[in-house]
């Protein structure tokens, strides 16, 4: 009944990051969540009226990749009451009852959320997404479907993806940064014209450069940061072509010093996103008949 729901109330996550040796009984792992682009077979609804095609699924933290923009998606529970352990200790039921009521009520959080949609301004409309370096972990969710779960498997992901042809001779590609965050990279081909890319968010009063030249999208968990662009060109990285954010309004653009136009040329920032912490608890684990262990635990969603 617990399994039951569980899976009713949240996103199943499944990954093979849990990694165990043979013959190696003392193992340990963490709840870090994998680096790539999910692809949507209908876990994720559309969000703003986009049609979804890839997904960062990084629990409280989700980013959703559709045909013309992004949508930085942030959640956090929070508690509907807090009690001192000791005077919840002392406290006295006159039923099972009153205390399963209790304990639902203690159970119970308002979720905290918060969006951030970002489009690419008078693009192709029939940009196609490309995916390259397929993940070797598949991802498995189960949808509350009325009073059923339905389970969707074997979803692909991958590490790596790409906006052909966005506008006129530009793709956009997205990797995962080495450390934190994501990179995008434009790739203007020869003839591109960089003034074309427009980035335009929902909400100008969020959106602000620094002094040092980082874009800041301010959020209701702290600032999404896209580090100053570096560009250069692709035969020569270290041919370094001066670039920065351009805001006007709520649209931000890219301003490249005098380049050769002939040659093909890669700007190439970084995004980091806010963090919101996850519980890691665990609340269930089972073992199977090849000495298999499966646990079942975080939050927002829960992971397998």
């Amino acid at each position: 009944m617990l399994k039951k729901l569980l899976l009713n109330s949240l996103t199943l996550l499944l990954s093979t990051n849990l990694l165990a040796h043979e013959g190696d009984k003392s193992w340990a792992t963490n709840w870090q969540p994998s680096k790539v682009f999910i692809e949507n077979k209908g876990q994720f609804p559309k969000v703003n009226e986009r049609e979804i095609q890839f997904a960062i699924d990084h629990d409280r933290t989700k980013i959703y990749f559709s045909a013309n923009g992004l949508t930085y998606a942030f959640f956090k529970s929070m508690p509907q009451k807090e009690e001192d352990e000791h005077e919840r200790e002392r406290e006295k039921f006159k039923s099972f009852s009153e205390w399963q009521e209790k304990e639902k009520e203690e159970r119970s959080a308002n979720v905290k959320r918060d969006y951030i949609h970002l489009t690419w301004e008078n693009s192709n409309p029939n940009a196609k997404i490309v995916v390259e370096e397929e993940a070797s972990e598949y991802f498995s969710y189960a949808l509350a479907q009325g009073e059923d779960v339905v389970n969707i498997n074997y979803i692909k992901a991958f590490k790596k993806i790409t906006y052909k042809n966005l506008y006129p001779n530009i793709d956009v590609e997205y990797v995962f940064h080495p450390t934190e965050g994501i990179k995008y990279s434009l790739i203007l081909h020869p003839g591109a014209d960089i003034s074309l890319v427009k980035m335009k968010f929902t909400d100008a009063n969020k959106v602000s450069i620094a002094n040092n030249g980082d874009l800041h999208i301010r959020t209701e968990f702290g600032d999404i940061i896209d580090h100053a662009p570096a560009t250069f060109y692709a035969i020569n990285h270290s041919s370094v072509i001066n670039s920065k954010f351009v805001k006007s309004g709520g649209t931000v653009s890219f301003q490249l010093d005098g380049y050769d136009n002939t040659q093909e040329v890669v700007v190439d920032p970084w995004t980091q996103t806010p963090t919101i912490s996850n519980s890691n608890g665990v609340w269930e684990y089972e073992k199977d008949g090849a000495g298999n262990v499966y646990i079942i635990g975080g939050d927002s969603p829960m992971k397998l």
